[in-house]
């Protein structure tokens, strides 16, 4: 197996990446990245095989945990219910608890407010040169998302702002200043999230949380603590989609 170097937060390589991975490709299905120490391949046969195996999975088998420093207890508390980082039985059960609340119906009816918010973003674009991820793409999914979960919508960038501090965690180059933001971003999004699932409880509406509240299956109900991370990797996953300098962001992954 052959090895490459290339620092995943070197300027070039967050603006065009695309060269080296077509490099770490001609290598053959796997090559060592020496600057995270790990095993990756861009070969989409590689993945596909390796996304099937049973033998790989999310969760790291205990006795291989190294333990949380406790600076960042409160941002791994959030993560430990995420189904983006569970397998069976535990993913299965939140999985189908959850699509019990995305039903077609309320799928469906996000199509036409979908396009009339694009028109509107598209519509407010000034003339001349601009940024196409602030002025249309990332407010597009996260005010959908701001809908769908029943909140105001004037929260949407603060959404946004947690959002992209706490996938700092899952970026190159991480520091003990990004932590301590996605730390105090964690905890501003679990402080405003269950005051909001509290009030639903209370008083039921026509929108996702009071949804997550009554998915009920075989008896068995979302925690608080389940319910408050739904909407996070919801979120987390159309924020990631910006987190160029991840090995696994464009075609690599790493084991």
């Amino acid at each position: 197996m052959q090895s490459l170097v290339q620092s995943p937060t070197d300027a070039g390589f967050v603006q065009n990446p695309y060269p080296f991975y077509e490099k770490a490709r001609g290598l053959g299905p796997f090559f060592l990245w020496q600057d995270y120490n790990l095993i990756c391949t861009g070969n989409a046969a590689a993945v596909n095989a390796i996304f099937r195996d049973r033998r790989f999975g999310r969760e790291i088998p205990p006795e291989k945990a190294t333990p949380i420093p406790p600076h960042l207890a409160p941002f791994y508390a959030v993560e430990a219910h995420s189904m983006l980082e569970l397998e069976p039985p535990r993913h299965t059960r939140l999985r189908n608890l959850v699509l019990r609340a995305f039903t077609s119906r309320r799928i469906a009816a996000l199509g036409p407010e979908i396009t009339t918010l694009a028109e509107e973003l598209v519509a407010a674009i000034p003339p001349g040169e601009f940024d196409l991820l602030q002025a249309f793409a990332q407010p597009l999914p996260v005010r959908i998302i701001a809908r769908l979960l029943g909140v105001p919508e004037d929260i949407a960038p603060d959404l946004l702002r947690w959002s992209n501090a706490m996938v700092g965690m899952y970026m190159a180059g991480r520091t003990r200043e990004v932590e301590d933001r996605a730390v105090a971003a964690t905890q501003a999004f679990v402080a405003f999230l269950r005051s909001y699932v509290e009030e639903r409880r209370a008083r039921p509406a026509d929108d996702l949380i009071t949804q997550l509240i009554a998915a009920e299956m075989e008896g068995e109900r979302l925690t608080t603590d389940e319910l408050i991370t739904t909407p996070h990797h919801r979120q987390r996953g159309q924020d990631a989609a910006g987190a160029r300098n991840s090995p696994g962001s464009a075609g690599i992954r790493c084991r």
